[in-house]
């Protein structure tokens, strides 16, 4: 029970029961699991294991890196956008900003197809992320532009759908609301990917005319 306490994963004025300190003794966690919880990734079962093998972290630092090692090992688009999510409210509400800048770029790069994955898109609770983090570092939109380009350039752009540029234009569109300006740009992607879609068809249509 001290060593929870000292970790910080159990108030030291809570009062427990004979078997809630038989749980405590068990599991160093009883508020910041729900408060992040993922199923098979933030419960009851990876806490106590990740926080068995490294006894030297605080409670907060088991969060974070549990994220992170579902992050960097799931394929799956709709899992991994809850993970980038809990992840930036571990960052904000942790008060981390270094790791919630590096967050909010990685979330807006995998959701506006930088993986060549999905079809650019931004949803509100996207937008809202990048304005908290405008908010919280005290940058105008230029600023985050600015870092964000410089980001960029160090990302493996092969199966982007959009361009380093092109990205950036989205996200300024999407924070102005300049809905006719995102359409425009979504018609200049569709037409580039048709023409390398028929760039890649070209010599399986010439072979079999050969045939």
């Amino acid at each position: 029970m001290q060593q929870a306490q000292q970790r910080g994963w159990v108030s030291p004025t809570m009062a427990l029961t004979q078997i809630g300190r038989q749980i405590s003794q068990r599991i160093p966690d009883l508020h910041l699991i729900p408060v992040y919880y993922l199923p098979g990734i933030i419960d009851i079962h990876a806490v106590m294991g990740y926080s068995k093998q490294h006894t030297d972290l605080e409670s907060t630092m088991v969060i974070r890196r549990l994220l992170d090692r579902a992050a960097a090992h799931n394929q799956d688009d709709d899992v991994l956008h809850s993970i980038r999510h809990m992840q930036l409210k571990w960052d904000f509400e942790t008060q981390h900003l270094d790791y919630a800048q590096t967050d909010v770029m990685q979330l807006l790069w995998q959701r506006l197809g930088g993986d060549g994955r999905q079809q650019p898109a931004l949803n509100q609770y996207d937008k809202q992320l990048l304005l908290r983090l405008l908010e919280s570092q005290n940058w105008n939109l230029d600023e985050f532009e600015w870092r964000f380009s410089d980001w960029l350039q160090a990302q493996n752009m092969q199966h982007s759908l959009l361009t380093r540029f092109e990205m950036m234009q989205r996200v300024m569109y999407e924070v102005t609301k300049n809905q006719a300006a995102i359409d425009e740009l979504q018609q200049v992607s569709s037409e580039r990917q048709w023409r390398q879609s028929l760039a890649w068809l070209q010599p399986i249509v010439d072979k079999e005319d050969v045939l």
